[in-house]
């Protein structure tokens, strides 16, 4: 009976050998594995599968969706004094591209109207949100016409990456 718990024991350290090996991870973990096969299976479980693993990643999604039902104006509150404590043009974005999610469409486009003027005024994701906040404040023609913009600025870069890559 001992030797099928050793023997399960070393097909699971086989089990994360193989993965160890197939990801690139430093080879001590494969003598940490075959030295001690129930504790280094363990020890490789939590420090290496798990935290690469699609469970996890599962996990912290299902739970940033219980954070947003259990306080959904968290993100909201969280962007409005991440911009008073440092108005940069990545808090305002944040701030408006909250300010867009939680329906107040004219506060957003306020603020998108102002990043548009500025360092990041060309960036076609900036574009496209502020389009998505006149929208919402029913100014489909403006919208329309920062939609365009945004759309040549994105056939300007492709046609740039074109390029390069025939070069």
């Amino acid at each position: 009976m001992p030797f099928v718990g050793l023997g399960l024991h070393l097909v699971v350290a086989l089990f994360f050998a193989v993965h160890a090996v197939r990801t690139g991870r430093e080879m001590y973990w494969l003598v940490i594995l075959f030295s001690f096969p129930l504790l280094g299976s363990i020890a490789y479980f939590f420090a290496v599968y798990l935290p690469q693993s699609r469970l996890e990643r599962g996990v912290n999604k299902v739970a940033r969706g219980a954070m947003q039902i259990l306080d959904p104006e968290r993100d909201l509150r969280e962007a409005e004094s991440a911009f008073e404590l440092s108005p940069s043009a990545q808090n305002q974005w944040r701030l408006a591209s909250a300010l867009l999610v939680r329906g107040q469409g004219s506060d957003a486009n306020r603020h998108f109207d102002a990043l548009l003027r500025g360092p990041l005024g060309h960036d076609p994701e900036l574009k496209f949100a502020a389009a998505e906040a006149k929208l919402q404040c029913g100014e489909a023609a403006q919208a329309i016409e920062v939609a365009r913009q945004s759309l040549r600025t994105y056939a300007a870069l492709t046609g740039i990456l074109i390029t390069c890559a025939l070069c």
